[in-house]
């Protein structure tokens, strides 16, 4: 087997050497290290999927005002309840406010906090309770039954994840709410709500722009579309809600528009960490072909022998493949080690279905690296070392042996 003896081969010559592998695996370490925590960051952020069915089919609602020079002004609930009844390109849509809630009437009272949402809103996301059902339509209403879900960790950190949570009352703001259902684990949307309760408005009243938005499209419409939708029911209002004249509705998919701001800053750090793994690559490949250098007598000799230049570079790029998995196992594992320090120092307001995780596209992407990195530091100084002159390589050796004869004959 040509390959298991390579690899034999290039252990054995590389642990005669410990100093040129550590430095070789050190320098290569480092590099990968700083690419795989880079590349998590930006695979949690926006190659990961979102924990929600279909949904590249999710967008963000919000409303613009240019006039006051404001990208997101929040949703009037009267104008969500036009768009939600007149539209032609969603689904379904839904919208929430968030507000934190005194909670008492158990053990001891804490701040939670919650969201006040529209009924639609767990239909919308496609999520269906742990346990319990969702609000009814005439819950939603001014007036509605007071009731409430509670989030999954709530429910197992409050009442112990037990099943007759249902019925509970619970004291929110000092009113008596009912638990009718447990969110369930993909329930991340509102970002940090613990907690809902019906929204409950009326459109007789303008209260102002405040509330964030969802909504779903059909399978046949595009963002586009979907945008020149609401654009044209929001205009229509205009003759009777002359405040339509101040905004214009704006959409964006879920994942750009609350991760949309980091996706520059990640893309810089991945080229520039990039740029230092080049960077090592080529200091390697520097020590790679003074090495080579040094080895000529030894492949001259090899290549007298009637090993191919083909078999040689095989042989040298083996050793820089063997160098290269080691610095990948190392770069991983400092990688890991950075990130987990990176995450420290995130954004607070980063959504809850951002998960920075060792997967499946982690690994790939570290043996790509690691790959690539033997490839780049190793084939050029390969190449070089395989142009061997065998007959001055075998003057060399007999030179030396005559040398070392006389030396012992003297």
């Amino acid at each position: 087997m040509p390959a298991y003896r390579d690899l034999k081969f290039a252990l054995r010559i590389l642990t005669k050497q410990p100093g040129f592998s550590l430095m070789v695996i050190g320098m290569l370490g480092l590099g990968i290290a700083g690419a795989s925590a880079i590349f998590s960051l930006y695979n949690g952020l926006f190659l990961a999927p979102l924990p929600f069915p279909e949904a590249e089919r999710l967008v963000d609602l919000d409303e613009v005002a240019p006039k006051w020079n404001l990208e997101f002004v929040g949703i009037a609930y009267e104008d969500f309840h036009v768009w939600r009844n007149q539209n032609q390109t969603f689904e379904g849509m839904a919208v929430w406010d968030d507000e934190s809630f005194n909670l008492s009437g158990l053990e001891r009272p804490e701040r939670v906090e919650g969201a006040r949402v529209t009924h639609d809103l767990l239909a919308v996301l496609r999520i269906r309770p742990a346990l319990g059902r969702g609000f009814l339509a005439e819950e939603d209403r001014p007036g509605g039954a007071k009731v409430a879900l509670i989030g999954y960790g709530l429910w197992q950190r409050i009442f112990g994840g037990k099943q007759d949570v249902l019925g509970q009352k619970l004291q929110l703001n000092s009113e008596s709410y009912t638990v009718v259902g447990v969110l369930p684990l993909e329930a991340v949307l509102p970002a940090r709500a613990e907690l809902w309760i019906p929204l409950a408005l009326s459109t007789e009243e303008f209260r102002g722009w405040y509330l964030n938005g969802v909504g779903r499209l059909k399978a046949d419409a595009s963002i586009g579309q979907a945008r020149d939708d609401l654009t044209r029911i929001h205009r229509g209002m205009i003759e009777t809600r002359q405040v339509n004249e101040i905004t214009s509705p704006k959409l964006l998919p879920l994942r750009e528009r609350y991760l949309g701001n980091l996706r520059l800053v990640t893309m810089v750090l991945l080229a520039a960490v990039a740029v230092v793994l080049l960077i090592a690559c080529v200091n390697i490949a520097g020590l790679m072909l003074a090495r080579g250098a040094v080895r000529t007598r030894e492949l001259g000799i090899r290549a007298a022998l009637g090993a191919s230049r083909g078999r040689l570079v095989r042989q040298l790029l083996t050793e820089s493949l063997v160098l290269s998995v080691a610095g990948g196992v190392l770069g991983v594992a400092l990688g890991s080690a950075a990130l987990k320090s990176l995450i420290t120092i995130m954004p607070d307001q980063l959504p809850r279905w951002v998960r920075f995780s060792l997967d499946t596209r982690f690994l790939l992407f570290s043996i790509g690296v690691s790959v690539t990195a033997a490839v780049l530091f190793g084939l050029w100084p390969a190449l070089e070392a395989s142009r061997v002159d065998v007959r001055g390589a075998l003057h060399d050796a007999s030179a030396r042996t005559s040398a070392s004869a006389g030396e012992g004959g003297a």
